[in-house]
């Protein structure tokens, strides 16, 4: 059997919630649209062609939830969403209360105010959440806000991650240990080109000030340029 490999995150990214962090996200994202559309679509240019501004605006878009502010919680398009999971799934959640609810989809609805969160009694040990892919997904990074990073409270009241283990096809190859902070977590693997699902089970987590429930808000997945 195969050992399982220890992952620690390469990035780790607060979120800029802030109107000035929104407006700057803003600008970006229609500079990188401008990109696409226009020189790649319209002219045809080639990665290898466009300025090294180009190239690194380029190499921004197709990761940005690395980078992403307040505003990622509303960009409903989700670039990077196009071509990462077609279903996601969940051993449990919380059920609804009033108009908030806490299904395993809101792990990848681009939305930084929504959150998976388990649902059985303690602490959340066990419990896993599963992304399928229609095609094998040339995932090298997996981006993780860790916990209900909506608000600083809803983070502190909340159980966070500390510990998941990473299953490809239903075989264990990854524990990533995350960091107990408000951020986006990045964390690097080797290219994963024929997988069709991806599990998380938690191992360990940091306990919430207020409540038992364990949180994660959002993955994405992506990979890195050569």
């Amino acid at each position: 059997m195969a050992q399982v490999q220890d992952v620690y995150p390469t990035s780790v990214k607060g979120l800029n919630f802030s109107k000035a962090g929104e407006q700057q996200f803003k600008k970006k994202l229609k500079r990188f649209e401008a990109l696409i559309e226009g020189k790649m679509q319209g002219q045809g240019l080639g990665y290898d062609q466009l300025s090294p501004a180009d190239r690194q605006l380029y190499d921004w878009g197709r990761n940005f939830s690395e980078d992403s502010p307040s505003y990622y919680v509303e960009y409903e398009r989700c670039w990077m969403h196009r071509h990462g999971p077609v279903a996601s799934s969940a051993s449990s959640h919380l059920q609804a209360q009033g108009r908030a609810t806490y299904n395993p989809e809101n792990a990848l609805d681009c939305s930084y105010k929504t959150a998976w969160v388990e649902g059985v009694k303690g602490n959340g040990i066990g419990e896993s959440i599963s992304f399928t892919f229609a095609e094998p997904p040339q995932v090298e990074v997996v981006y993780i806000a860790n916990g209900y990073v909506k608000s600083a409270q809803a983070w502190r009241d909340n159980g966070r991650v500390k510990m998941l283990r990473v299953y490809v096809d239903g075989v264990a190859k990854y524990d990533f240990y995350l960091k107990d902070k408000r951020a986006v977590q990045g964390f690097v693997i080797p290219r994963l080109s024929k997988c069709r699902t991806l599990r998380f089970e938690i191992l360990a987590v940091y306990p919430g000030a207020k409540y038992q429930d364990v949180a994660i808000s959002e993955f994405d997945f992506g990979y890195l340029m050569h």
